[in-house]
């Protein structure tokens, strides 16, 4: 039912070298200690290094666009959204650049540590109004081998899932996760459909010294 993006998959070297001629200081704001959303100083370095980036969920991201539902098929299923990420880090021309500025941001981007993560949620929808997550999952980590292995095992599961009949399952089996609050929602539904202990495995950013 679902179908992958044709030639998705992470991009290894997440490295920045060269620098950009632009940067402001406040640029730097904003900087995401725990995710993939990127400032405008991480969006400047990674453009002058040819990094291709995308705006997903009202941020922008270095992602690839990952899982995708045929359009083909109206079924309430709704993928909201599939992707790849990626967070790199800076050395040589870059490093150097970024070292100049005085700014929290600016700090952790120097000690910013590679990690690459996947992101999948996808959503069912009844009479125009009855909408429910079926599963939402994220998953980081520092490895890249590590993250492959993750990604082709979670791959080959959703590829080769009915995801009318999983959404009816999670619907049936409402009054066992509604009364849940906030993510534990997104445990309990990746635990049934998946066996994984949470929802989340998430990494931070950056390299904090003790």
């Amino acid at each position: 039912m679902l179908v992958k993006v044709p030639d998705s998959g992470f991009i290894r070297d997440v490295t920045c070298t060269t620098e950009s001629y632009n940067l402001l200081l406040s640029d730097f704001n904003w900087y995401d200690k725990d995710g993939f959303e990127l400032t405008a100083a991480e969006r400047k370095l990674l453009e002058a290094n040819n990094f291709k980036l995308q705006d997903c969920l009202n941020h922008w991201t270095w992602h690839v666009d990952w899982i995708k539902l045929p359009t083909t098929r109206i079924t309430g299923l709704r993928i909201d959204h599939s992707m790849l990420l990626h967070r790199g880090d800076y050395r040589e021309d870059a490093l150097a650049q970024i070292e100049c500025y005085h700014h929290p941001g600016a700090a952790f981007m120097v000690n910013s540590k590679p990690k690459w993560g996947l992101d999948f949620a996808i959503d069912h929808m009844i009479n125009h109004y009855d909408v429910i997550e079926v599963l939402h999952v994220e998953f980081d980590d520092y490895d890249y081998n590590r993250i492959n292995e993750k990604k082709n095992e979670l791959e080959e599961w959703i590829l080769q899932q009915d995801w009318e009949d999983l959404a009816k399952q999670i619907r049936d089996k409402r009054d066992q996760w509604a009364h849940l609050h906030g993510h534990a929602q997104n445990d309990w539904k990746a635990r049934y459909l998946l066996g994984w202990g949470k929802a989340e495995y998430t990494e931070k950013s950056t390299t904090f010294f003790s």
